[in-house]
């Protein structure tokens, strides 16, 4: 579901939440919080998502305390989105 909803962000404004460029990947290990903001449309940053589309439905059980991804035995999600491309 996380895989699905960059995609659908990417396909919605043609980048991936926070990304400035078009090289390399990226690791959104510091930005949970603003990325989770991103995809769920309450993001105060309003040029992350105008139209405040919810791309991510996910239940408290998918957050840690932190509010960080985790998978359902509780282990954190690294999140990588492909800025460059390139399929790598």
């Amino acid at each position: 579901m996380l895989e699905l909803s960059l995609f659908l962000y990417e396909g919605e404004y043609n980048r991936f939440p926070l990304q400035t460029h078009k090289v390399g990947d990226y690791l959104y290990d510091g930005d949970y919080d603003s990325l989770r903001a991103i995809l769920r449309g309450t993001t105060v940053l309003t040029n992350e998502n105008p139209h405040r589309t919810d791309f991510i439905r996910c239940s408290p059980r998918a957050l840690d305390k932190q509010g960080r991804f985790v998978d359902p035995w509780g282990n954190l999600y690294h999140v990588v989105a492909d800025w460059s491309g390139d399929g790598k």
